[in-house]
C-alpha cells in the first residue's frame, strides 16, 4: 500500500491509506523484524510519503470501520495491499461470494471488480518485502492508466539476460554443446606486452 500510494501521489493522484494499527506502516512495521528493517528507516520513508501528500487514516479498519462498497462510493480506485491475510479477511471486505477467492490479473493487478487492484499477499502469497513494494508500484501503474481511462497493459517488462539456477540435466546439456576449447576464440590480452 505504501509503494502504491508513494508511486501515485508521484504521478499527481490523491490518495488515502487506511491501516488498523497505531502507527502507519503494515507488515513492514509489524510483520518484519527490527533487525531486518530497522524502524528508524521505515519512519523516514513513511514521513517522505506524506510529505508528498499521502492522507493515512490509522485506526480504521476496511471490513470492521468502512466496507468495500462505500470505498468504491468515495474513491475512484481502490488498492488491496493488506499484508498476512487471514482466512476470511477478503470476505470481510465486504467482496460479494463470487469474487471470493480474490481473482487478481497478474499482469495488470486489477480484480474482477474493474475498480478494485490488489498486490502483495492480497496477489499472491510469498511473504517477499521486496516482491511485494514491486507490486505496489505495478500496480500503480495500472491505476494510472485506469483512472486516465486507457488500455491496461501491465507495466513494461525490461529485458532481462539473467539466467536462474540450472538443473543438472541442463548444465550437461549446456556443455555438451559447448564448443571445445581449442575451437574457442581467447580474449586479447591488453595488458600483455606493456611491461
Amino acid at each position: 500500500g505504501l509503494s502504491a500510494a508513494y508511486h501515485l501521489q508521484r504521478e499527481g493522484i490523491s490518495c488515502t491509506i487506511f491501516d488498523d494499527r497505531e502507527e502507519p506502516g503494515g507488515m513492514l512495521r509489524y510483520g518484519v523484524v527490527e533487525l531486518a528493517l530497522p524502524r528508524s528507516v521505515l519512519d523516514k520513508e513513511i514521513a517522505q510519503i506524506q510529505r508528498l501528500g499521502v492522507v493515512f487514516r490509522q485506526h480504521e479498519r476496511i471490513g470492521r470501520d468502512m466496507m468495500l462498497a462505500q470505498l468504491l462510493e468515495t474513491f475512484d480506485a481502490v488498492f488491496l495491499g493488506i499484508g498476512d491475510a487471514a482466512a476470511g479477511d477478503i470476505e470481510a471486505l465486504g467482496f460479494d461470494p463470487k469474487h471470493v477467492p480474490l481473482h487478481v490479473n497478474q499482469n495488470t493487478y486489477q480484480t474482477d471488480i474493474p475498480k478494485v487492484f490488489a498486490g502483495g499477499d492480497a496477489r499472491r502469497r510469498l511473504r517477499l518485502t521486496a516482491r511485494s513494494l514491486g507490486d505496489g508500484k505495478d500496480s500503480a501503474v495500472s491505476i494510472a492508466r485506469f483512472l486516465k481511462g486507457e488500455l491496461l497493459t501491465g507495466s513494461p517488462r525490461q529485458f532481462n539476460s539473467r539466467m536462474g539456477k540450472l538443473e543438472p540435466e541442463e548444465l550437461a546439456q549446456m556443455v555438451g554443446n559447448a564448443a571445445e576449447i581449442s575451437d574457442r576464440i581467447q580474449p586479447l590480452d591488453r595488458h600483455k606486452g606493456l611491461d
